[in-house]
């Protein structure tokens, strides 16, 4: 998750970046959330913590098919465009970072968070002979 990476617009993206060499589609119309470490000012001074949003907060919505008539035929994305996570409308500018502050318990100096995908874990399988999970 990018400083200050609040998009706004019709709705309020947020500006992230991918991390190695990352399969882009399983991250696609999944509940997301945030996680990772913050660097806090507090009435005891500056503090480092560890935070985690356990909450559904984010989405990277995948375009409609009649919108890409090419999204079975091996799309490309382009992730500084096509894997921008929505966070909400467009009165939604300045809440994201008002919500890490009151979960982080005071002023955020720095961070170093992450998307996550809250899927849970499943046993399936007509024996439920299979395990999967999206982390």
């Amino acid at each position: 998750m990018k400083e200050n990476g609040e998009l706004t617009g019709a709705y309020t993206r947020l500006a992230t970046e991918k991390y190695g060499g990352m399969l882009m589609a399983p991250w696609l119309d999944r509940p997301l959330s945030i996680a990772g470490r913050v660097v806090v000012e507090t009435e005891n001074g500056v503090q480092s913590k560890l935070l985690n949003i356990d909450r559904d907060l984010l989405l990277i919505p995948n375009v409609a098919i009649h919108m890409n008539r090419k999204a079975n035929d091996g799309y490309s994305w382009n992730p500084a465009v096509d894997t921008l996570p929505l966070l909400g409308t467009k009165d939604t500018k300045g809440k994201l970072q008002k919500l890490l502050e009151e979960a982080a318990g005071g002023k955020i100096l720095g961070h170093d968070l992450y998307l996550y995908v809250r899927e849970k874990a499943s046993v399936w399988g007509i024996a439920e002979e299979f395990i999967s999970s999206a982390a």
